[in-house]
């Protein structure tokens, strides 16, 4: 005795069981993808009116700075070298 598949039993095949073939994405190892170029450094550039501080150069008498500007000077310093150590 053979069993018979009611018909609310019918699960319809999978499309690749109907022979069609779904069209997927590649994985995304597959697809290739362009290497990001870093964008060339490019040094700020700096207003030609104002001139650079050589080192060495300060008139200490003629640019004397206040005790608390000279403070925070010297901590932002200090700061700025434990950064970029």
């Amino acid at each position: 005795m053979q069993h018979q598949p009611r018909q609310e039993d019918h699960i319809p095949p999978a499309p690749h069981e109907r022979g069609l073939t779904l069209s997927r994405p590649p994985p995304p190892s597959v697809i290739r993808r362009p290497a990001i170029q870093p964008a060339p450094f490019e040094p700020p550039s700096r207003p030609a009116s104002r001139p650079r501080l050589i080192e060495g150069t300060l008139d200490l008498q003629r640019d004397a700075l206040s005790p608390p500007t000279e403070q925070l000077i010297s901590t932002g310093l200090a700061e700025l070298a434990s950064m970029t150590r």
